[in-house]
């Protein structure tokens, strides 16, 4: 019983941590720097949550959210990785397409008004100053990637994503997640043609991220519109 509850208070420290950043979201509340923060640091917290498969692990509804959690993680990931191939690429850039906040003070003191908040929790996955972070998220050294590299591992994830919310399809109690599944699948097709375009063409052009999903933006080229 003692194990059951300590699995239980690490979701509910996890999910407490999530939401206080996916409000920002829907409050609007990060500039254009910020995002590749915050999609890396949901990322860490969902790759260092051991409590999660055991929580989902009953009930029909339970697998449809594990999955929808696999899903989420790998459309971070897909995020992620679109984000660090237009950093990389020459000739190619994405914006994104809503009103952003103005930032104030520096990405340090950001990232901790952003972050420091999971640490006081406790039992969260351990709380990483700005430069353990900066050093767990950085890059390939120069040379070692490209933007193709980074569009590559993308569309890999929105793949496997895809897969994910498939499999939710599986389960009776899919029909209570009807309309989220379809707007996390409504992304991942998207992007989904949009990183094939990538890979395809020689140039990139320029891109917006629009927000299909308050958490999750799908690519679209600008002279497409």
């Amino acid at each position: 019983q003692l194990e059951k509850l300590n699995v239980f208070l690490r979701r509910i420290a996890v999910w407490s941590t999530e939401y206080h950043l996916l409000l920002g979201f829907d409050c609007n509340l990060y500039s254009s720097f910020e995002y590749l923060s915050v999609y890396n640091y949901l990322s860490y917290l969902r790759q260092n949550d051991n409590a999660a498969e055991a929580f989902f692990s009953h009930g029909s509804e339970m697998q449809v959210l594990f999955e929808l959690q696999q899903a989420t993680l790998d459309m971070i990931r897909a995020t992620i990785s679109i984000i660090q191939g237009f950093i990389e690429c020459k000739g190619g850039r994405v914006r994104f397409a809503r009103p952003l906040a103005c930032s104030h003070g520096s990405k340090e003191l950001q990232y901790d008004q952003r972050f420091a908040a999971a640490g006081k929790l406790g039992i969260t996955p351990k709380y990483l100053g700005f430069s353990s972070f900066c050093d767990l998220v950085k890059g390939p050294e120069d040379g070692q990637a490209s933007a193709k590299v980074f569009f590559e591992q993308a569309q890999i994830r929105v793949r496997s994503a895809r897969q994910s919310l498939e499999r939710t399809k599986k389960h009776e109690s899919a029909s209570l997640f009807k309309e989220e599944i379809g707007k996390l699948a409504r992304v991942c097709v998207i992007n989904a043609v949009e990183l094939q375009r990538l890979l395809d063409e020689s140039s990139y052009g320029e891109y917006d991220f629009e927000f299909v999903h308050v958490h999750f933006p799908a690519l679209v080229k600008r002279n497409h519109k």
